[in-house]
């Protein structure tokens, strides 16, 4: 079987050779050096630029390269009645949820507060918080945000979370449906999105969402920046609804500029909370071929009309 790797973000000759190491039989091209489209069959990408995918006409599988797949159906040429399947790799989940409880931590602590008394060169103590007031809410439920949920649990934190479906998790009180969002954000000292980007969840952290939350609350997006409505972000830390820090990972938001009163509101970094590592997520690529091969059931495939 022939297949092709589209990515600028990921590094073709870790594939290359992760892929050869789990699945040797496998030809692996490294687009754009594709010497006979009409021949590649699976292709592994990870956002391809728009119409690419069109050119392979005997693609039986696309494999994403990351848990989200929200940028495969911004291709208006994207192949019909192709399967297509996510990671859901354990690592890369691993990585998500160190970065949300180092983020939580961060603010819970108030750390942000003791660098600037350094800055200044005072040494002030402030109150410990109590772990047990510190209310963390998880916008989404799936397996990152199961994680994400037990760890803040067991760090004694109060954890509730919320899908567009309903879910019954062992100590985290659930909330599910457009009719209980607002009463799960008003819970919440500290809501964390871990959504996908879908049409019903794109804009979801708007100006009447964030309204919702207590004064003082953290907003933590670990997700997409489609899930957050920028001017109503700005809008809010203006006016004072929220005055923690608000994480995002987006690089292209304008917001890491915006300051109130001296002090940073919005701390950003790059696309890094979760980057999924060739070695250990090819073993879930290689499995997934054998199974089309076989006709068997894919693992993690993607429902085409929900977008994930």
């Amino acid at each position: 079987m022939r297949a092709v790797f589209i990515s600028t973000h990921d590094d073709p000759a870790a594939w290359k050779a992760a892929m050869a190491s789990v699945l040797p039989e496998l030809e692996l091209d490294i687009w754009p050096a594709v010497s006979e489209p009409e021949a590649i069959e699976v292709a592994l990408v990870w956002k391809p630029p728009p119409g690419v995918l069109a050119q392979f006409t005997q693609l039986r599988l696309i494999c994403g390269l990351g848990q989200g797949v929200d940028f495969l159906f911004d291709d208006p040429a994207l192949p019909k009645n192709v399967p297509i399947t996510r990671l859901v790799d354990p690592d890369l989940i691993a990585q998500m949820s160190e970065y949300v409880c180092a983020a939580t931590l961060w603010h819970h602590r108030r750390f942000e507060d003791y660098r600037a008394f350094q800055r200044a060169a005072e040494w002030w103590p402030l109150a410990p918080p109590k772990t047990s007031g510190c209310r963390v809410g998880i916008l989404g439920l799936g397996s990152i945000g199961q994680d994400i949920a037990q760890k803040l649990a067991y760090l004694g934190f109060p954890v509730q979370g919320w899908s567009r479906s309903p879910k019954n998790l062992s100590g985290i009180d659930c909330f599910a449906g457009d009719e209980q969002l607002a009463d799960f954000l008003a819970g919440c000292n500290v809501v964390v999105c871990v959504l996908p980007l879908t049409a019903t969840t794109r804009g979801i952290l708007n100006r009447q969402n964030l309204a919702c939350l207590p004064p003082g609350a953290l907003v933590i997006n670990v997700a997409r920046g489609g899930h957050v409505v920028e001017d109503d972000l700005l809008a809010a830390l203006d006016v004072d609804i929220l005055r923690a820090r608000y994480w995002m990972f987006s690089g292209r938001n304008r917001c890491h500029r915006h300051t109130l009163s001296g002090t940073i509101l919005v701390v950003m970094t790059p696309h890094i909370a979760g980057l999924t590592r060739p070695e250990t997520a090819a073993r879930q690529i290689a499995d997934n071929i054998r199974r089309l091969l076989q006709g068997q059931p894919l693992c993690n495939q993607v429902e085409q009309q929900r977008q994930y």
